[in-house]
């Protein structure tokens, strides 16, 4: 029996590991042997679909806000900025039941964007929506209050779009800690550092994606999408990954265009961290079951990119807890019960000094934590949580609105 055990120990463990380390090896491979991207995401339909952009194609820019007093008029003038070499430009801004003076602040801008406000709360799919209907744009761009966009963003984006086959592009997000210690470049907890190189890690993943077919949806925080391609989004789901998988399902690739950067703070609070991942891993997981009969209608391709960007990741903490189950029933099986129990007393410890933040134990804490929180995230999804509204996490914010937040 010890051999079955460590055999399903061993597939398990695989598993867990995949998506972080075979499979981006296989995605290298892939790129390697492929002189383009994915054939069959070019067929003639993709053509017909899709009409080439006008010379001076016009942009809206869409961004839904709740109570973004302190930091909104930083984000406007940064769009404001960007948008002044492009004509007729729209920024157009839902605010989604601001009970602070987010409204009065925008309204000072006048003319040169148009915002809707709602008096109560209903989400910022719904507001997205809502910013669709009056947009008058062939492209239209997604983002939030909590992202600068890098040098040209709005420029490049166009770029990309004279590939008729490229329905969605979603840029390169890249984090960082607000409370950075720019002398000794330690970041102000291990929890941001961890988020920092996660990040870090889903871009190269998305970049690995568009050089072998497709990226595995766009990040919510900036990306644009074709006027024509967009369908409007069931309320109770999140507009980023319902839409660019929306437009992968049509025949059109999503990219992710390493010339379009924006920038993004991190939490630096373990709470407030956990507590977003889950809410994401419950969002992204109810996207999942609405557009699980279209994915098994893809390529096999296409649903390998997306069991190993998603699915797999998803159930990461599964993988791991059968291959500790497997792993201790191989060693009582084989008579090491005294391995075991210092194995568990040490695991055990370990996690307990991770817990209470001691070094360098907080950082297997640290690591745990997204795998756990998508688990507790597909948990509440298949209870029917929605979290069709939310408020960003306060230690992403603190600080983030002042001028040296972000990287130049």
């Amino acid at each position: 029996m010890s051999i079955v055990f460590f055999s399903l120990a061993a597939v398990a463990i695989l598993v867990a590991l995949h998506p972080y380390i075979s499979y981006p090896i296989s995605l290298y491979l892939l790129s390697k042997l492929r002189s383009q991207p994915y054939g069959s995401l070019e067929a003639p339909s993709v053509k017909d679909a899709s009409t080439k952009l006008s010379d001076q194609p016009r942009l809206a820019v869409l961004l839904c806000v709740h109570n973004e007093e302190r930091d909104i008029r930083q984000r406007i003038d940064d769009l404001l900025s960007q948008s002044a070499s492009l004509a007729d430009t729209q920024i157009l801004i839902y605010s989604d039941g601001s009970s602070d003076n987010t409204v009065e602040v925008l309204q000072t801008y006048g003319s040169r964007i148009t915002v809707l406000e709602s008096s109560e709360r209903r989400g910022k799919t719904y507001g997205m929506n809502a910013l669709v209907e009056i947009a008058q744009a062939e492209l239209l761009v997604f983002t939030d209050a909590t992202v600068r966009m890098g040098p040209h963003a709005l420029t490049n984006l166009i770029i990309h779009f004279q590939d008729l086959a490229i329905g969605c592009v979603c840029a390169q997000i890249i984090a960082h800690d607000h409370s950075v210690d720019e002398s000794s470049y330690q970041r102000s907890s291990s929890t941001a550092d961890t988020s920092v190189k996660s990040w870090a890690f889903d871009a190269s993943i998305r970049r690995m994606e568009t050089q072998v077919a497709s990226a595995i949806g766009a990040h919510g925080p900036l990306f644009a999408i074709r006027r024509e391609l967009h369908n409007a989004v069931p309320i109770d789901l999140i507009d980023d990954f319902y839409l660019s998988m929306s437009i992968l399902f049509s025949g059109h690739r999503v990219v992710q265009a390493e010339d379009v950067v924006g920038f993004k703070t991190v939490a630096k609070e373990r709470k407030d961290e956990y507590e977003r991942k889950v809410r994401i891993a419950c969002q992204a997981f109810n996207v999942h079951r609405a557009i699980r009969p279209a994915l098994k209608r893809q390529p096999f391709l296409i649903q390998y990119l997306y069991a190993g960007h998603k699915t797999m990741r998803w159930t990461t903490i599964y993988s791991l807890f059968l291959a500790a189950i497997f792993s201790v029933l191989t060693l009582i099986s084989a008579g090491f019960i005294t391995l075991v129990i210092w194995i568990s007393v040490l695991v055990t410890g370990s996690l307990l000094l991770g817990y209470l933040g001691i070094r360098p134990f907080n950082r297997i804490i640290d690591v745990l934590l997204p795998f756990v929180a998508n688990g507790i995230g597909i948990i509440k999804s298949l209870q029917g949580k929605k979290y069709q509204t939310w408020s960003s996490a306060a230690s992403a914010r603190d600080g983030a609105c002042n001028k040296n937040a972000y990287p130049d």
